[in-house]
């Protein structure tokens, strides 16, 4: 499989995810000791289960999640994603703000599975 048609699928994976909770494809996607490097100086999430933890988290304290994803390019085993979110209210009502975020993830590729990932955009918190 090229990494287009990887890129493609890890999307598809990453937005059934974030819509329906449902993980069994990402999990196949993501090696289970994956390193993502999110913008921002934020700390850095290690392993598959870190990523899962961090949407599972977001669908519990937020509401109207919007996320888009878009291809734009790759090449050997560098994939680069568009990705933009929108977090709109909290389920808790001591902790309601709105923020949005566009980025732009590079991540690498072995033997089918993200190894690494490096995350560079921005945060807006109109609240």
């Amino acid at each position: 499989m090229d990494i287009k048609e990887f890129a493609e699928q890890w999307i598809e994976a990453d937005k059934e995810a974030w819509r329906n909770g449902n993980f069994a494809l990402l999990e196949k996607l993501e090696d289970r000791d994956a390193v993502f490097h999110p913008p921002l100086g934020m700390p850095d999430m290690v392993g598959y289960e870190a990523h899962k933890q961090q949407i599972i988290s977001a669908r519990q304290n937020y509401s109207d999640i919007e996320n888009e994803w878009q291809y734009l390019t790759g090449e050997g085993n560098l994939m680069v994603i568009g990705y933009k979110s929108s977090f709109r209210g909290s389920k808790k009502p001591d902790s309601a703000r709105n923020f949005s975020s566009d980025e732009i993830i590079v991540a690498r590729v072995e033997n089918g599975r993200i190894v690494e990932g490096w995350a560079k955009g921005q945060f807006t918190f109109p609240d």
